[in-house]
């Protein structure tokens, strides 16, 4: 096939060649680079040869790779065309006697004198005949020579053909040519050389001192006769050839079959970025071979556009392809960072300075998440999500797969989840059961998410039912992801009948997570259907009494299964719909079973482990409370530990009046939840909080109290203890200056509220610099990442007036319980006042 409209070029020189007479031999050689289809072009001159007469033209393909020594080289070629044309170079004793020769030294070699003997005299006898004896190379040369003499319509033009020269080493290449020089002075002989002429003149230039590639070339020129350069194929004729050996091999794996968005997507990325830059016919057959061979290894695994794309950064952009195999991290996932922004950028602007632009085009195409660098572009979730449904080598759950041709170790096959999705039931809920009996439940539930995108509503009921049939039991995470998936199959069902379809779902799992699928039908927002909620707000109320029914009928150690998924939720689900129903159910739990009373509370209040009625006991305690009232779980504790507030009551206390719980005992939650009752319901009055105010050392400026001067003052009298933070001096330029305080710690601003405003700060602050008005806000969240703390209290700071520079202060205030080394524990912020153009 002639791809590349070459061939009217190769039947020209092929006439030339056969129709050429001489004296001397003539040698030609075809000039062209690796792959760029020397080859192909010698086979076309090889049909236009044969299309003449043996007797008239014989066509002689030496290879000369066969062999290596330059002496038995020219003898193998004198022999070969000779053989050609019919033509025998030895005598027929000559032959008698190299075989007598060969006879002799095989006798010799196993010991048989006798056969030795008689050997060398007929081989002695022969040879002293007319003193005959073995030709030399010289003999054969002549004997070819007027072989290949006749002329006139007698003479026969012999065309010997050789490719891959430039293949050769050094030492090769310069035997051949070596030999092509010995044979040029043969009547009615023509050589047709391929070479890539660079690296043949490279090559005899080193072999012959000949001062490299100049002189290399100088030694072809007098060899060769007629130089010719293969003609340039055209970059579009060539790009064209590759599509259609893509189309060929994409049809006989059967890829991107009736997917003509993928199809479009790959011709698109191969005319930015990958025909421009294959140098050759040969570079882009190299790389459909690699495309053909990778296929079938992933099939069904990988996106079939990423993995021809994939195996072109590889052949054609190396470095890329390294660079990407090692920044997982930032291709998989959004940017929001400007260091690792910047650090991405510097490390594409490094590799991709030498390469040609398509190269960072290619990788781009490959994972869109780059754009970000370049252009600020953005993704949706929906966008996200299709990625990780189409196997995209940018999806984190794929990426690993396009380099290492296989699964990651603890991976499963997309295959044997699909096999999953559309299997029929029962079956389906059988290879589910043996796909979680086999690995992580939580990977399978995330595949199965993956999986399911825009599946169809049918096939969306039987994964829903095999998933709530099938996890009776699973971790809190395990439960929740699974609630998402269910929630996200009933999607796929038409609206009009969503309410029935969840009310088979939910009656189908376990009470856990038929709680869990409820609460995530709740939500208003949810992946691609944000904002849009599942149901109704009625139809939603309807599911939840249905399920609350069930759910109360059930044995309270099905419902509530310490340890097993989400513990209390499916009693949140009654306790929402049912208040008083619920806390009933609950109330007569926990009066049979003191173990799940002790759960319970130790699931509230004993992960704190604190020795004091801390912020995080208060809010765990005022969840407990919304179970159930506060007298009720008194009255429980009560019923079945009798004792328990005896043992509080003899425990030593703390500077602030409180007992100091043992935090590793059995009974720490037990005990926490009496303290807490003691502290925040028994109506006390608090114990008294110092108030430190901030006093101007200068006219200028305020005093920022360290941890230590305020619990040096504090002592040990009180529970908690407040200090001053920012103060900022604002600058010539109306710009605020660094802030004083850059203390970044996290808040809980309900108790900080509250002991503020117990202790009266803002009228001291008040009194001490000014009238009001002020401006009061609190801060909702502080973090100690990257300084976020700092940059909030530049924030904070208030705007001068533009005719009065000055400071700008901003008074925020950390409240929390003093500690014997002088520090802060729970710490937690409010600002309280802000001023401008203070003097």
């Amino acid at each position: 096939m002639d791809r590349l409209e070459r061939k009217g070029f190769a039947l020209r020189l092929a006439r030339t060649l056969a129709e050429r007479t001489g004296d001397r031999g003539y040698v030609v050689g075809l000039y062209g680079r690796w792959g760029e289809g020397k080859s192909t072009v010698l086979n076309f001159v090889r049909h236009g040869l044969d299309a003449y007469p043996a007797e008239q033209v014989t066509v002689v393909e030496f290879n000369p790779w066969f062999d290596s020594d330059e002496t038995h080289l020219y003898a193998e070629f004198l022999h070969a065309i000779a053989a050609a044309v019919g033509a025998d170079l030895e005598r027929k004793y000559e032959k008698v006697i190299r075989r007598a020769g060969r006879a002799q030294g095989f006798a010799e070699s196993v010991g048989l004198p006798g056969r030795v003997n008689s050997i060398v005299k007929v081989s002695t006898l022969l040879g002293a005949v007319g003193g005959l004896g073995q030709p030399t190379l010289r003999d054969f040369h002549d004997r070819l020579h007027e072989v290949l003499a006749p002329a006139g319509a007698a003479a026969r033009r012999v065309v010997v053909l050789m490719d891959d020269i430039d293949r050769l080493d050094d030492r090769q290449i310069s035997a051949v040519f070596r030999m092509v020089k010995l044979a040029a002075d043969f009547p009615n002989l023509c050589f047709l050389l391929a070479f890539d002429q660079g690296v043949v003149a490279e090559a005899l230039g080193a072999r012959y001192r000949a001062g490299g590639a100049g002189g290399g070339q100088e030694f072809l020129e007098k060899i060769i006769n007629a130089p010719l350069r293969l003609p340039r194929a055209d970059p579009s004729v060539v790009a064209q050839v590759l599509r259609e050996m893509l189309d060929e091999v994409l049809a006989h794996h059967r890829v991107l079959v009736n997917e003509p968005d993928e199809r479009i997507r790959l011709d698109d990325a191969l005319e930015a970025a990958v025909w421009p830059c294959v140098t050759s016919l040969r570079q882009g057959k190299r790389l459909l071979g690699q495309v053909d061979f990778a296929l079938p290894i992933m099939a069904g695994e990988v996106n079939p556009v990423d993995q021809v794309l994939m195996e072109a950064l590889q052949l054609l952009f190396p470095d890329l392809h390294s660079f990407a195999a090692a920044h997982k991290p930032l291709l998989v996932r959004e940017l929001t960072d400007e260091q690792e922004q910047t650090s991405l950028r510097e490390g594409l602007e490094e590799v991709c300075q030498p390469l040609r632009p398509q190269g960072r085009e290619l990788l781009q195409r490959l994972f869109p998440r780059l754009q970000t660098l370049d252009h600020g572009r953005r993704f949706t979730a929906a966008e996200q999500e299709q990625w990780i449904h189409a196997r995209r080598v940018c999806s984190p759950s794929h990426f690993d797969r396009y380099f290492a041709y296989g699964l990651p170790v603890g991976d499963i096959l997309d295959s044997e989840i699909t096999a999953v999705i559309q299997a029929a039931a029962p079956h389906n809920t059988a290879l589910l059961r043996d796909l979680l009996d086999a690995h992580d439940p939580g990977l399978v539930i995330r595949k199965l998410a993956e999986n399911s995108v825009q599946i169809p509503a049918d096939d969306a009921m039987r994964l829903a039912h095999a998933v709530a049939g099938t996890l009776v039991t699973a971790t809190a995470d395990v439960a929740l992801q699974a609630g998402s998936l269910i929630r996200r199959l009933l999607a796929a069902v038409a609206p009009t009948a969503r309410l029935e379809a969840a009310q088979e779902i939910l009656d189908a799992a376990s009470a856990q997570l038929a709680a869990t699928v409820f609460t995530w039908i709740e939500a208003p927002h949810h992946g691609r259907e944000e904002g849009q909620p599942l149901l109704s707000q009625e139809r939603t109320q309807q599911l939840g009494q249905h399920l609350t029914e069930r759910l109360l009928a059930l044995p309270a150690d099905q419902m509530i299964v310490p340890g097993s998924q989400s513990d209390l939720m499916a009693y949140g689900v009654c306790l929402r719909h049912q208040h008083q129903r619920a806390q009933q159910y609950l109330t007569t739990a926990l009066q049979a079973d003191p173990a799940l009373l002790q759960h319970i509370l130790a699931l509230y209040l004993g992960g704190h482990q604190v020795s004091y009625v801390s912020a995080l006991t208060r809010t765990g305690y005022q969840q407990l409370t919304e179970l159930l009232p506060a007298e009720d779980w008194l009255d429980l504790v009560r019923h079945h530990f009798p004792t328990a507030e005896n043992t509080l009551a003899g425990l030593p206390q703390n500077a602030a009046g409180q007992p100091e719980l043992p935090a590793n005992s059995p009974e720490y939650p037990l005990l926490t939840f009496l303290a807490a009752y003691q502290v925040l319901d028994t109506h006390e009055p608090p114990p008294p909080a110092a108030v430190f105010e901030p006093t101007p050392e200068a006219p200028s400026q305020f005093r920022n109290y360290s941890p230590h001067h305020l619990a040096q003052e504090a002592g040990d009298t009180v529970p908690f203890m407040l200090r001053s933070a920012v103060a900022m001096p604002r600058q010539l330029d109306n710009r605020p200056g660094p802030p004083i305080s850059n203390d970044s710690d996290q808040m809980r601003i309900n108790v900080l509220t509250r002991v503020a405003e117990q202790a009266g700060l803002r009228q001291a602050l008040t009194a001490l610099v000014g009238t009001p008005p002020w401006e009061t806000s609190t801060i909702p969240d502080w973090t100690t990442e990257g300084g976020s703390g700092r940059e909030a209290a530049k924030l904070l700071c208030a705007t001068a007036s533009d005719d009065a520079p000055g400071f700008s202060l901003t008074l925020q205030l950390e409240i929390g319980r003093a500690t014997p080394h002088g520090g802060l524990s729970e710490p937690g912020r409010v600002r309280l006042v802000s001023r401008d153009g203070l003097t």
